[in-house]
């Protein structure tokens, strides 16, 4: 991608790249934004059943491994074994193949499409792929992040979040040892100081109007004379 003359933008908390905009600040005309977070309209076609919140002890888990990973039927199959040891419940976006993978096990809920903004706010973490929108969506809804990269800035991310005390993560979801992931899991869950680290980036980004300064900026590039 070829850089714009007048203005490039990207969305990252500060907490994230501090560290790196050290070692190399940005070039001119470059701006970082904390998040782009999208609002989205409460649903009433959505509901996660009764039964299931009101269910086994635990804490609610949310897992999403994006569009690609959650059409790798090898994958998922993989997570949903592996956590359906865990004493906790878990939430799956269960992608283009959910048929394939039901029934899920007692303590699991999915949908071929969650609503992921609706049910960030309800869950205490988030096992991710990585992605840059989802990365930044449980931070700004206040959930660790146990993340699981496949690739691309996926592990740059799964790094980053390791580094500044967000969460954690492993090194390739198809190899990594299932006793290694739901000790991860019950670790980040239990952390009663990571939940507080989290909650105080949550509120900054939350007050940050972010969205507003990243318009404010596009307008002003947009009355820039010919």
């Amino acid at each position: 991608m070829l850089p714009s003359p007048y203005l490039n933008m990207y969305a990252y908390p500060i907490e994230l790249d501090e560290r790196y905009l050290q070692i190399r600040p940005l070039p001119e005309k470059w701006r970082r934004f904390e998040h782009f977070i999208r609002t989205t309209e409460r649903s009433d076609s959505f509901s996660i059943p009764q039964s299931f919140l009101d269910g086994s002890p635990g804490q609610l888990v949310y897992v999403s491994m994006g569009s690609m990973g959650c059409a790798c039927l090898t994958l998922m199959r993989r997570l949903i074994e592996i956590l359906s040891r865990s004493p906790n419940r878990f939430i799956f976006s269960l992608g283009p193949y959910a048929a394939q993978l039901q029934p899920l096990p007692a303590n699991m809920w999915g949908d071929r499409f969650v609503p992921q903004t609706a049910v960030l706010p309800l869950v205490s973490l988030v096992i991710s792929h990585g992605g840059n929108n989802t990365t930044l969506e449980a931070l700004y809804h206040g959930s660790p992040l146990l993340i699981c990269p496949l690739f691309g800035d996926q592990h740059d991310n799964r790094q980053r979040v390791t580094e500044a005390g967000l969460g954690d993560g492993v090194a390739n979801p198809y190899k990594c040892p299932p006793e290694e992931l739901l000790e991860k899991v019950d670790r980040l869950l239990s952390d009663g100081q990571l939940r507080e680290r989290i909650q105080t980036v949550s509120r900054r980004l939350q007050a940050s109007k972010s969205t507003e300064k990243a318009a404010i900026a596009i307008e002003k590039v947009a009355l820039l004379p010919n």
